[in-house]
């Protein structure tokens, strides 16, 4: 449904006339206007409204995306740190263990006959 073009308005504003009749006309239209002023302004405030919590809800999203990224850096951090230490003790226990058993290996057994 497109715009209304002159023959429709003509034809609305004739309606109105006899409906209402020239009396009442101006005072309706008067009323209209108001209204139509009235809900202009709240749809531009009720967008207004809407456009600045929308940024406020992004920029929220914004914070906890960076706040979470710094706490899993912070976190990786400390298991790497963990991690590295552990498996360093770990590798250091491991290859104490078989320097010390290496002679025994290298040693000929003795079968028993």
């Amino acid at each position: 449904m497109g715009p209304l073009g002159w023959q429709e308005t003509v034809f609305i504003f004739i309606l109105a006339l006899l409906v209402f009749g020239p009396k009442k006309l101006p005072e309706l239209g008067k009323t209209i206007g108001k209204a139509m002023t009235e809900f202009r302004r709240a749809s531009s405030e009720l967008r207004s409204t809407w456009d600045r919590e929308m940024a406020a809800i992004e920029r929220e999203g914004h914070e906890v995306a960076s706040a979470t990224s710094s706490v899993k850096n912070q976190i990786e951090a400390s298991t790497s740190d963990y991690n590295s230490s552990y498996y360093d003790s770990t590798t250091i226990t491991v290859m104490d263990t078989i320097r010390r058993i290496r002679p025994a290996l290298r040693r000929p057994r003795k079968v028993p006959q």
